[in-house]
């Protein structure tokens, strides 16, 4: 039955993505805008875990102001999964058309450099679509994605993914992956915002310490890869501005456990300035303030378990 259940689903999803790549791009702004408002009437709790973070975040702000507020993430997130049934309509040529990037010379020193790149973004404007830029100019790049509970939907979403020339890795996969694509001087993307069960950091977020993933920043410290944080600031009419920051390098003068601290610190700080600046663009409907586990070990093995990040 619940197979069943999964293929309805799976093909209410696939009909409605076939009718958003038949609109232009403010009419499909529109829609998924309309989509996340439809989503946050449906999902009540994850309204509730929104306006709850949002309060907790910005004690200054009413509870009216934070409603207001969540409904924008509802519809940002709307429009990014509404965007990403587009892609197999995203050439270099659109993806250029629709996004204005700053700091993209900063591919140039990596790739020379050999060493491959970790690209840090939270959940934040069209947080997919930043994979797929430096994609679409000829860098090489893998994103590492959470399994969905439903299976055709899962499949469905790396479908999408893919079609743009990102290639997936799994997380709760080898590690080997991430590994061999660093060591090949290739680019990973990863999105490590939410809460780590197992194998975390504590940092500070908000104010308030935090359960944060080892994995990005015991991935650059095995390999030697540099560290890239970037943003995409949704605007109007499907249409995207942001940056790539300046790299964050290992310094090797320090030790492991330092830097893993240093660096998951350095863009968690960075992802709190812009999520102040825009917290209508970060999806608050996960529960990012749970209670920090316990243990902290995490070892990362050629053939063990990379990483636990949702996408």
């Amino acid at each position: 039955m619940k197979t069943i259940t999964n293929y309805i689903a799976y093909t209410i999803l696939r009909i409605l993505g076939y009718f958003v790549r038949t609109l232009d791009h403010q009419e499909a702004h529109d829609f998924g805008a309309a989509v996340g408002r439809f989503g946050m009437r449906l999902m009540k709790s994850r309204q509730r875990i929104a306006v709850d973070n949002l309060a907790q975040a910005f004690p200054e702000l009413s509870a009216d102001e934070c409603e207001r507020i969540a409904e924008r993430v509802f519809e940002n997130i709307g429009r990014t999964f509404t965007e990403l049934a587009r892609f197999p309509l995203y050439s270099p040529e659109v993806i250029d058309e629709i996004t204005t990037l700053r700091g993209t010379d900063v591919f140039k020193s990596v790739t020379e450099r050999g060493k491959g790149c970790l690209l840090i973004t939270p959940h934040f404007g069209n947080w997919e679509l930043i994979g797929a830029w430096p994609q679409s100019r000829g860098y090489p790049t893998s994103c590492l994605a959470g399994r969905q509970t439903n299976q055709f939907i899962d499949e469905l979403l790396n479908q999408l993914r893919r079609s743009v020339g990102v290639n997936i890795i799994h997380t709760g996969s080898s590690a080997r992956k991430v590994l061999g694509a660093l060591r090949k001087g290739e680019l990973v993307g990863i999105v490590p915002d939410q809460h780590s069960a197992i194998g975390h950091v504590v940092v500070n977020f908000f104010g308030r310490p935090i359960a944060a993933h080892r994995g990005p920043a015991l991935f650059a410290y095995r390999t030697d890869a540099v560290v890239v944080v970037a943003f995409l600031i949704r605007k109007d009419a499907g249409c995207h501005e942001g940056w790539f920051e300046e790299p964050i390098y290992v310094d090797r003068s320090r030790s492991e456990e330092e830097e893993v601290q240093r660096i998951t610190q350095q863009y968690f700080s960075r992802f709190e300035e812009i999520i102040r600046e825009h917290p209508d663009m970060w999806m608050w409907t996960h529960r990012r303030w749970k209670p920090v586990p316990r243990s902290t070990d995490f070892a990362i093995e050629e053939d063990s378990k990379a990483t636990d990040q949702d996408s």
